[in-house]
């Protein structure tokens, strides 16, 4: 569906749809002519420099033939009742949802900047330590909290006796297996059990320490159905191969991390030196989880594929084809989970990274360097009073 042409009108005129004006205005130098809005405090005002209508005198101005609306919002339920309304008050338009939107004029826009790598370590560490607390509250309060939004999962993850269930790494597993699941989280999503057999399966997360002693408090309070959870090893993603041996495991699984990493390149190509040659890193993440999120807390990078099927890793400075990154030591293969849900907008993307040869130590090597930057945000926060204060008060409702 073409934008030019049409007089285009967003439907939605909090947070998302603003956005849809952004991208309209400065990526396809196109201006909408109002928002439509149900919100009485936004009705008749002006935002961005457009006016806010409700949806009765939308429908009496704008009921036309080259009327696009494009819809401002994630909620498959909300369009079913705009069309609804559209359908019920005859309105001879078109309509556009926000998942068409996106992937027919934002992504091909954005990842025009393709292969531009500009990576302010030092800030995304900043970044990373002003936000784990955050997810460490998110694990504590929505997860393991036998009253939170996610705890029956958190029961689902905890039996680390179930059979281990992963159709995309399926060809890979053999029962001598040697698996991490990196950026795991509270802890493993994954079984262990393999044709009566156990697998070699150990989570890996930077949190480790902090997730391994939520888990302790779970069990001792009865919130895991009395299944003590595998303790967690510690592991950061970009100097994943400093902490565990190179060559050393065959298949290395990423669900929805590397969009919390500091530098998600860096930490491809640290999984690739620990995974064995013709081993596998899979992944799997909510498309473009940052944009979606607004770059807020630990969302600082999107994952995505591009039209060639490619790799691509991008944020509002960065933005890098994996493929041609890597092509000379790895083989990439992405597919599209269309999934449309609340939680996972713009679907989700499966990717599996076969190692083909060894990457080089000094293929884009700054660990050294950025080293020093952690430990000296380490001592910063150790330092910062107000941090402390934070996080004893985490320890204490903990205990």
């Amino acid at each position: 569906m073409q934008l030019n042409g049409n007089r285009i009108i967003i439907w939605g005129a909090k947070d998302r749809g603003r956005v849809v004006l952004k991208v309209l205005r400065e990526r396809l130098n196109i201006d909408a002519e109002c928002f439509v809005d149900r919100d009485i405090n936004l009705i008749d005002q002006q935002i961005d420099g457009i006016y806010v209508l409700s949806d009765v005198n939308f429908i009496t101005k704008y009921n036309a033939d080259d009327v696009l609306i494009i819809i401002g919002g994630y909620n498959p339920q909300n369009k079913e009742q705009i069309t609804e309304f559209l359908e019920k008050n005859n309105f001879t338009g078109k309509l556009m949802d926000t998942y068409e939107f996106h992937h027919m004029y934002e992504i091909p826009v954005l990842l025009q900047r393709e292969d531009k790598k500009v990576i302010d370590y030092e800030s995304k560490i900043q970044q990373w330590f002003k936000s784990f607390l955050a997810e460490a509250h998110f694990w504590r309060d929505e997860v393991i909290n036998p009253e939170g939004y996610y705890h029956n999962h958190y029961l689902a993850r905890v039996d680390s006796s179930k059979e281990f269930e992963c159709d995309r790494v399926k060809e890979f597993v053999k029962q001598d297996s040697v698996i991490l699941d990196v950026g795991c989280g509270i802890c493993s999503n994954y079984g262990k059990g393999w044709n009566g057999k156990q697998l070699s399966l150990i989570g890996v997360d930077p949190l480790a320490h902090i997730y391994n002693r939520l888990n302790q408090r779970a069990f001792s309070m009865g919130c895991t159905n009395g299944k003590m959870p595998d303790g967690i090893k510690f592991g950061m993603f970009e100097m994943l191969s400093y902490m565990i041996e190179k060559n050393s495991a065959d298949i290395i699984l990423i669900d929805n991390a590397l969009d919390h990493c500091i530098d998600p390149i860096s930490a491809i190509l640290e999984c690739l030196r620990v995974v064995k040659k013709y081993g596998v890193v899979s992944t799997f993440h909510h498309i473009n989880e940052a944009y979606k999120a607004f770059y807020a807390d630990m969302h600082q990078w999107n994952i995505c594929s591009n039209e060639e099927g490619h790799l691509v890793v991008w944020n509002n400075e960065s933005c890098i084809d994996i493929n041609k990154l890597l092509g000379e030591y790895v083989e990439i293969t992405t597919y599209v989970h269309e999934n449309h849900v609340a939680e996972i907008p713009f679907g989700g993307l499966v990717c599996n990274i076969v190692k083909k040869k060894d990457i080089p130590d000094d293929f884009m090597d700054e660990t050294k360097e950025r080293l020093g930057m952690v430990i000296n945000q380490v001592m910063l926060r150790i330092s910062d009073p107000e941090f402390m204060l934070e996080y004893l008060e985490f320890y204490l409702h903990e205990r």
